[in-house]
């Protein structure tokens, strides 16, 4: 059997008595001076001292199981942290130890520890029952220097409710502001402040205690405490005996005591808020990550900033919702998504379809330039963790049968569980707030600052670009709270979510996955439906949409007859094009764009379009209201001139004339309206085209009567014409 080592711990199991293996020594008569005894100690005995035991006997009873080596018991003492009159004494006791350890084994011999503690008490270094209790106890606690710290630490009973009985002396300082000089919480006294507690307001976190004293004080001691009225609105209180009722600091202190700081919290917060806000973090965030695409967190939030209309500057249109998708792995925004329309399933399809697309040809959109390796190309993740809202939605099984895509769904109320995705807000806020016109500073707003939507000035697709730009750089910053891998640091690799992106497709596996564009438009651009028309496939009043390949499709003629429906997707960013399913199956692919007709409005977004149909309709339904004076004005004209015509012909009415003579000859008449009509025209002309004439004083000259036979013929001629004309149209 292998010899114990110093300090085992054995325990005897008939005795309990624990023992401590102090040291191996070796007796007189060993010729080679091996060990053979032990020397214990008994860790409990009062007056214990080391005494040898044979290692054959002490082997022959551990292998019994009469001795059963046991887990140290003594407590870890931290000598930084003594009290300085512990700090004194223990230095004292291990200057006294480290005397004695220069003895070695002689010190075990019981007449050699006796003449050292004489000679020590002789001269008046320290008592002899000193030197033994201080040898004891670094024996019996494990023979190191925290084995010689003072039990002062233990004085006192802390820990330890210590309740007055009724008439002791008021524990503490004495009184020198207040009246009287006080009394000690009993436990009568204590019941009762457990009943106000409970009773009167105190409030989550005792912003009302002096009141629920107050109600105590006057409740429960009615024979020290008098309320005497003065008036009907006012009262004085008459305390007869200060020391007799606890004070406001006593009951304010057992309150504490009663409810210390994580009840009054969990008590003010509840357990949801009282978890997030001191439930504490250890499992990190890069566990289970094999590298980048693994798992990608994605989140919505309202941007603190105003955008006003494209069409018109003056116009705030409201916040927009922005999306982003961040790699667990690297910390980069690998996807974004920014829209007028709340938070929705559509908006974090969206955020997902940006992952997948060419990033330089989509900040060149926005009039930005940059490489590739500035905003790697993300993909489709492994998994997908969002709140319980958008991935919640039934529509996610499209998303796991489209794209194996395990979907997770943190905890309700649960940030910590993506706290990646809830910080890249503040650090997107915090890049560009200082500098756009209408951010909302939360931390500088005061009541007299002028209102961020007043101070609004940017559109929809400047405040995109900004976004944009933020995502660079939030990109490129250094993630200072990055737990990371030996390897990134060996390797050089700074804590740069796009550096650590490119180092993770390197060196470790990349999960991310690549998809058609046909599939990536298919299941994560929002669906809809079309309705064939003559005009086109009909997305909304006024949206109609063509191809080429629709209009030489066989089914068009029919589908336009029967007002089929087709299913179609769009992208709420650009109106302009559109995808839609053809065929029985739809396993047709047809990409469409607007027709002429609707082409006016291709250069908005469907939420702008939708916005100037509804102003549309707000400013129609105006006008209704508006022109209603003028089109009355008209309605009554055209009553009253068909009333005065109604009884202009009844006073014409020849009488006894029936409806057969009233219908008849309507050619002849007809010709002779139009003959009536041809002379009042062509008598207007000529008297507008002849000079004025004045009356001659005396009868026409020959000239003048040529003159009058001309248009007399010109007239007829005119007649004559319009006759021909006439009938040969018959």
């Amino acid at each position: 059997m292998m010899l114990l080592p110093v300090n085992t711990l054995l325990k005897d199991r008939q005795s309990q008595e624990t023992l401590r293996v102090l040291a191996m020594v070796a007796s007189k008569d060993s010729p080679d001076r091996t060990a053979t005894h032990y020397v214990l100690i008994s860790v409990r005995a009062v007056h214990g001292m080391p005494y040898l035991r044979a290692i054959e006997h002490v082997h022959d009873r551990v292998g019994r199981q009469d001795l059963i080596v046991i887990e140290e018991q003594s407590a870890l003492v931290n000598l930084d942290q003594l009290t300085p009159r512990d700090q004194v004494l223990t230095e004292r006791r291990w200057r006294l130890v480290r005397f004695v350890l220069k003895l070695d084994s002689r010190i075990w011999d019981v007449a050699t520890r006796g003449r050292l503690a004489r000679r020590l008490a002789y001269f008046k270094i320290c008592s002899k029952p000193f030197f033994y209790g201080v040898l004891r106890q670094y024996w019996q606690r494990g023979q190191t220097k925290e084995a010689l710290v003072t039990d002062l630490r233990f004085c006192g009973a802390p820990g330890v409710d210590r309740i007055p009985e009724p008439g002791a002396p008021k524990p503490g300082r004495k009184r020198t502001i207040q009246p009287g000089t006080g009394l000690g919480a009993t436990k009568e006294h204590r019941r009762l402040m457990r009943l106000a507690w409970s009773a009167a307001p105190v409030g989550r976190d005792g912003r009302n205690l002096r009141r629920a004293w107050e109600w105590m004080i006057i409740r429960y001691y009615p024979e020290y405490v008098n309320v005497r009225p003065l008036s009907e609105t006012k009262h004085k209180v008459e305390v007869k005996n200060y020391d007799a009722i606890p004070t406001f600091e006593q009951f304010e202190y057992h309150w504490k005591q009663e409810y210390p700081f994580d009840i009054q919290q969990l008590k003010r917060l509840r357990q949801r808020r009282f978890e997030l806000a001191f439930k504490p973090l250890t499992t990190g965030t890069l566990q289970e990550v094999r590298g980048p695409g693994t798992r990608y967190y994605i989140d919505a939030t309202v941007l603190d900033v105003y955008v006003v209309s494209r069409k018109n500057p003056r116009r705030v249109v409201s916040r927009p919702t922005l999306y982003v998708v961040v790699d667990q792995f690297s910390r980069m925004i690998v996807g974004i998504y920014i829209g007028l329309e709340p938070a929705s399933w559509a908006g974090a399809m969206l955020a997902l379809w940006n992952c997948s697309i060419d990033k330089v040809e989509y900040c060149k959109r926005f009039g930005i330039e940059i490489l590739p390796e500035q905003w790697p190309t993300g993909y489709i993740p492994l998994h997908l963790m969002g709140d319980r809202a958008e991935l919640i939605s039934k529509d996610a099984k499209r998303l796991v049968n489209g794209f194996n895509l395990d979907v997770e769904n943190a905890r309700a109320y649960s940030g910590q569980s993506k706290g990646v995705g809830e910080r890249t807000f503040g650090t997107a806020h915090a890049i560009f707030g200082a500098f756009a016109p209408g951010y909302i500073d939360r931390e500088l707003a005061g009541r007299d600052a002028e209102p961020a939507i007043l101070q609004s000035a940017m559109t929809f697709e400047e405040i995109t670009r900004v976004i944009i730009h933020s995502v660079l750089s939030a990109n490129t910053r250094v993630v200072r709270d990055y737990e990371g891998w030996p390897d990134v640091i060996v390797d050089g690799v700074p804590f740069v979510p796009v550096r650590l992106w490119q180092w993770g497709v390197d060196n470790l596996r990349a999960d991310f996955r690549k998809f058609p564009p046909e599939h990536l438009v298919r299941y994560l651009w929002p669906q809809s439906e079309m309705t064939a028309t003559r005009r086109g496939l009909q997305f909304a009043r006024g949206l109609f949409y063509m191809g080429d390949a629709v209009h030489e499709q066989s089914w068009f003629a029919e589908a336009v007859h029967r007002q089929t429906r087709v299913q179609a997707f769009f992208h709420p960013d650009d109106n302009g094009h559109a995808v839609v399913l053809l065929g029985d199956q739809q396993a047709s692919w047809c990409d469409v764009s607007l027709t002429k007709r609707s082409q006016r409005f291709g250069g908005v977004s469907l939420s702008e379009y939708m916005a100037l149909v509804h102003q549309k309709k707000r400013q129609n339904a105006l006008a209704e209201w508006d022109t209603m004076g003028d089109r009355a004005a008209h309605t009554k004209g055209i009553a009253e001139q068909s009333a005065k015509s109604r009884r202009n012909a009844e006073k014409q009415k020849p009488p006894g004339e029936t409806k057969a003579e009233r219908t008849r000859d309507r050619q002849s008449a007809r010709e002779d309206e139009l003959a009536l009509q041809t002379a009042e025209v062509v008598a207007a002309v000529v008297s507008r085209d002849a000079p004025e004439i004045v009356p001659p004083a005396a009868p026409p000259t020959p000239d003048e009567e040529r003159t009058a036979a001309a248009v007399a013929d010109q007239s007829r001629a005119v007649l004559e014409e319009l006759r021909r004309q006439r009938k040969a149209s018959s």
